[in-house]
């Protein structure tokens, strides 16, 4: 759902939110909740502002087969890395 042209991005932790592609590409939803990182996780995701943003992909399937705990440590210190800068 949009309200102000802004994408919808749900906190679920300090400084961390979950979005949608289209969030990830919106400049206006970026500014507004002062991201800096972004976590892509899709085969065909793309890195809208690489110039503005630190990027982490993690190419994975959206499928119910597609096991995360093989790249959770690459995620998990991608994370501890945007925590200590």
């Amino acid at each position: 759902m949009k309200k102000n042209n802004l994408e919808t991005c749900v906190k679920i932790h300090k400084n961390l939110y979950l979005g949608n592609y289209k969030a990830a590409m919106s400049p206006t939803t970026l500014i507004n909740f002062k991201i800096k990182y972004i976590l892509c996780m899709g085969v065909e995701m793309n890195f809208f502002f690489p110039n503005l943003y630190k990027y982490m992909k993690v190419s994975i399937f959206d499928s119910e087969e597609e096991n995360i705990l093989n790249d959770f440590n690459k995620i998990y210190e991608y994370d501890y890395y945007t925590k200590t800068i």
